[in-house]
C-alpha cells in the first residue's frame, strides 16, 4: 500500500521530478523522513538509487521497505567493502592496551603527564581527524579544553604516529571503524548509483558528508538539525553545511498538537522563534501524568539512571530495556572482576586492557564511561543483586514499562513518555554559562527528541521543564547565549 503524500511531500515530489538538483529536507519529529524518501524512490523505478543509512538499525527496517532499484548500506559498509576490511579482522581485534599501542606507535608522553592522560588526548585527535573531511591531522584536530597551547603541536604530531599505525598493515595497532571509512574517503571513495538518499543526514560526521557530496550522483539529504545528537562522535550536522535547494517537512503524523507546541517550546530554548512543527488534530495527545495501569515508556538521559531507576522504583514490576542489557551486565560483571582482581572474569572488550582496578580509576578521570562504571559500582556493592535485577528485563510487548536513553529511542514512538529527571535543567543559569555552546545545543537537542517520542501522553512531572513545555516561560539567557548576544 502506496502512502499519500501530504502537500509538502508532494512539492518535494515535483521538484526532484521537475530539476536535476540535489536536495535537502529539513523534517521535523514524526514527519516521514524516510517514507519521503521512499516516495521518491518509488516514483522514479527507472533509477538506481544508494540508500546511506546512519547506523544498522536504520538499515535493517530501510531493507524491509524500500524497492529494488535501491541499495541499502550504511556508510561504514560501503567502507568496509572498498577498503578490503574482510581480510584485515586482526586491525579490528586487537586487545593491544594503551601503553603498548602508544609504545608500538613511538609515542613517549611529555614530563608531567600520566600515559593514559597523554593516550586519551592523542586518540581524541585522530578520532577528530578521522570524523573530519580534512586530508591531514593537523593542530586544529586538538580539542582545546585541558590541554595547554605548547602542547597542541606535539599533540598533533603524536596522532599522526598514531594514525599511520593504525592504518600500516605490518602494525599490530587497532584500527576503529572510523579509521577505514576515513581511509575509504582519503582514497577518493565511489558509490555507484544515480542518486545517493541520505538519512538522517544531521547525524553524519564530516568523512561520511565529504564521500557522499564528492559523488557525480545526485544527492537527496534528509534529516531533522534539531535531532543532531551525537557531536561526540564527531557529527557536523549535514542540515547545517549543505548549500542546495531546501524543502521542510512540518506537519508529524505521530501527535496532536499539545506534543508539536512542547516540541517546538523546547526549540525556543534555543532562541528559535516561530518553528512549525504541526500536530494532527485528530490525535488527541496531552501534557499530563502517565498512566500507571498502562504501558509508558521511561526516557533517561544515561544508562546509570535507567540501573537506578529500575533499583529505586520497579521492584517487581516488568520492564523492558531498549537495545537489551547484555551488553551493559557484560559491562558491569567485567568492572566488578576488575575490582576483585580477577583478571580472568573481565569479559568486556573496552576493560580487557586494564591490568588493576586502579589503573581503571586513573582512566576514568578521563572517560566519561568509565565513570559510571565507578559510581555504580560504589553505590551498589551487591553487583550479583545488580545483575540479577537488570537480567529480569522482559519482551517489549510484555512490560508494564520500556526503559530508554533518548538517544536509543530515537526514531521510536510510544503512547504515554514519561521524561526522567537527569537531563540538563535548563532553568539552571549557573550551569549553562559554564557549558560550551555546541554542548549545550545538544543537550537541549536531546530534550527535544525524548519529548517528541510521545503520541498520547507527556510526562514533565518529575523534570524542571513544564513551563518551558508549556510555553510559560524559557530562559532568555539561554537563548542570548545561543544567539551569541
Amino acid at each position: 500500500m502506496k502512502l499519500k503524500p501530504t502537500q509538502e511531500q508532494s512539492d518535494i515530489l515535483a521538484a526532484f521530478h521537475d530539476t536535476a538538483d540535489s536536495l535537502k529536507i529539513q523534517a521535523y519529529a514524526g514527519t516521514g523522513k524516510t517514507a519521503t524518501l521512499l516516495m521518491i524512490a518509488e516514483a522514479n523505478p527507472g533509477m538506481h538509487f544508494q540508500y546511506v543509512a546512519f547506523n544498522k538499525a536504520l538499515e535493517r527496517e530501510a531493507k524491509a521497505k524500500f524497492p529494488s532499484n535501491v541499495k541499502v548500506n550504511t556508510a561504514h559498509a560501503l567502507a568496509y567493502r572498498a577498503t578490503g576490511m574482510f581480510d584485515k579482522q586482526e586491525k579490528l581485534r586487537s586487545r593491544m592496551s594503551p601503553l603498548d599501542t602508544m609504545r608500538a606507535a613511538g609515542i613517549n608522553e611529555p614530563p608531567g603527564y600520566r600515559p593514559y592522560a597523554w593516550w586519551v588526548m592523542v586518540r581524541d585527535v585522530v578520532r577528530n581527524f578521522e570524523r573530519s573531511a580534512d586530508s591531514q591531522i593537523d593542530v586544529k584536530h586538538v580539542s582545546s579544553s585541558g590541554v595547554p597551547a605548547y602542547l597542541h603541536t606535539s599533540l598533533a604530531d603524536d596522532a599522526k604516529r598514531l594514525w599511520r599505525a593504525r592504518v600500516e598493515d605490518s602494525s599490530q595497532v587497532a584500527m576503529e571503524h572510523d579509521t577505514y571509512l576515513k581511509v575509504w574517503q582519503l582514497e577518493g571513495g565511489k558509490i555507484k548509483a544515480d542518486c545517493i538518499l541520505f538519512d538522517e543526514a544531521q547525524d553524519a560526521n564530516g568523512s561520511m558528508l565529504a564521500v557522499v557530496a564528492a559523488q557525480k550522483a545526485r544527492q537527496v539529504y534528509v534529516g531533522d538539525t534539531h535531532q543532531q545528537i551525537y557531536g561526540w562522535r564527531g557529527a557536523v550536522n549535514a542540515m547545517d553545511h549543505i548549500r542546495t535547494r531546501e524543502h521542510a517537512i512540518t506537519q508529524s503524523f505521530r501527535f496532536g498538537d499539545a506534543v508539536a507546541r512542547a516540541g517546538s517550546n523546547v526549540l525556543r530554548a534555543k532562541g528559535l522563534q516561530g518553528v512549525n512543527l504541526r500536530g494532527l488534530p485528530e490525535i488527541d495527545s496531552c501534557i499530563d501524568v502517565v498512566d500507571y495501569k498502562k504501558q509508558y515508556t521511561s526516557i533517561h538521559r544515561t544508562n546509570a539512571d535507567i540501573i537506578m531507576h529500575v533499583f529505586r522504583k520497579l521492584p517487581n514490576i516488568p520492564f523492558h530495556v531498549v537495545g537489551g542489557v547484555d551488553d551493559l551486565i557484560r559491562f558491569v560483571e567485567s568492572g566488578h572482576a576488575l575490582r576483585s582482581g580477577d583478571l580472568r572474569g573481565v569479559k568486556d572488550d573496552a576493560l580487557r586492557h586494564f591490568k588493576s582496578w586502579y589503573d581503571l580509576q586513573a582512566a576514568a578521570e578521563f572517560e566519561p564511561e568509565l565513570r559510571m562504571l565507578q559510581e555504580l559500582l560504589d553505590t551498589y556493592s551487591d553487583v550479583r543483586e545488580l545483575v540479577r535485577r537488570l537480567a529480569r528485563t522482559t519482551h517489549e510487548g510484555n512490560a508494564a514499562v520500556t526503559l530508554t536513553t533518548a538517544h536509543k529511542a530515537k526514531g521510536r514512538e510510544w503512547d504515554q513518555v514519561r521524561i526522567a529527571d537527569d537531563f540538563l535543567d535548563l532553568m539552571d543559569n549557573a550551569r549553562i554559562m559554564r557549558m560550551q555552546q555546541h554542548r549545550l545545543i545538544e543537550e537541549i537537542n536531546l530534550i527535544y527528541v525524548a519529548v517528541t517520542r510521545a503520541k498520547l501522553v507527556l510526562d514533565v512531572s518529575e523534570t524542571r521543564l513544564g513551563d518551558i513545555i508549556q510555553g510559560a516561560h524559557f530562559p532568555m539567557e539561554l537563548a542570548l547565549m545561543l544567539r551569541g548576544v
